[in-house]
C-alpha cells in the first residue's frame, strides 16, 4: 500500500504523521520524519505482537520470507473462508501462502468487516509446514472467538502474518515472493515492502 500523510490504518490507531525538520531553502537539504505505528499499510507480524517473549522483527530468519509462494483464491461463504477450499487448491509447492480474497478495492468501512477464518486452517498450516500468510485483509480472525485469537495460533507456531497485501488479482498460483522487514530491535511488526513475479 501506499502511506501518505494522514494514512489511516487500524479503527482506533493513529493515522500516520510526516513531519518536515529540514527543508531546501533553508538547510540545503529536506528531510522528513515519520510518526507511525508499524502495523499500518502492508506489513509484517512477528511473535512480539502478541507475545512478550515472542521473537521481535530482526530475528525473524529473512530466508523463510523469500520463495515460491502459492496463491488461492479460496471460496468464502457468509463471509466465512472455507478451509477446505484452501486444502482442495493447495499444491504443496511453497512454505509461503498468499490468500486473494479480493477485498483490497473495499470502502475504508468495509474493509474492517473482512471475512473470518474457521479454526481447521491453523491444522492446515501446520500440516504443511506453511512458514509465511499473507492476504489483502487487515487482519486474521476466526470465525468465533476473542479479536487477537488466529494472531496468537499462527505465530506461536512461528507462522509470520502479511497484511494489507494488494494487487493479488495480477497474480497467478504460482509466483516467486520477497517479503523485506525493516530490521527494527525489539519491535513487534514492520512495514513491508512485498513484491511477487509470475512463474
Amino acid at each position: 500500500m501506499t502511506l501518505q500523510e494522514g494514512f489511516k490504518g487500524y479503527p482506533g490507531d493513529e493515522p500516520i504523521r510526516f513531519y518536515q525538520t529540514k527543508q531546501v531553502d533553508i538547510d540545503g537539504y529536506n528531510l522528513k520524519r515519520i510518526e507511525t505505528s508499524m502495523h499500518v499499510g502492508t506489513h509484517m507480524d512477528a511473535p512480539r505482537h502478541v507475545c512478550n517473549q515472542g521473537k521481535s522483527i530482526e530475528e525473524i530468519d529473512i530466508n523463510n520470507l523469500i520463495g515460491i509462494a502459492e496463491v488461492i483464491r479460496p471460496v468464502v461463504l457468509h463471509n466465512i473462508i472455507q478451509t477446505d477450499s484452501i486444502r482442495k487448491t493447495y499444491q504443496k509447492k511453497g512454505k509461503i501462502l498468499i490468500l486473494d480474497l479480493q477485498w483490497e478495492e473495499k470502502s475504508y468501512e468495509e474493509y474492517y468487516q473482512q471475512p473470518k477464518f474457521q479454526s481447521s486452517v491453523i491444522s492446515f498450516l501446520k500440516e504443511n509446514k506453511i512458514q509465511v500468510i499473507g492476504f489483502n485483509i487487515p487482519s486474521p480472525e476466526y470465525e468465533t472467538g476473542e479479536l487477537l485469537d488466529m494472531h496468537k495460533d499462527l505465530l506461536a507456531e512461528d507462522i509470520i502474518i502479511i497484511e494489507n497485501l494488494i494487487h493479488l488479482g495480477k497474480l497467478d498460483s504460482l509466483v516467486e515472493f520477497i517479503a523485506l522487514p525493516l530490521r527494527l530491535m525489539g519491535l513487534d511488526g514492520s512495514l513491508t515492502r512485498c513484491v511477487a513475479r509470475n512463474l
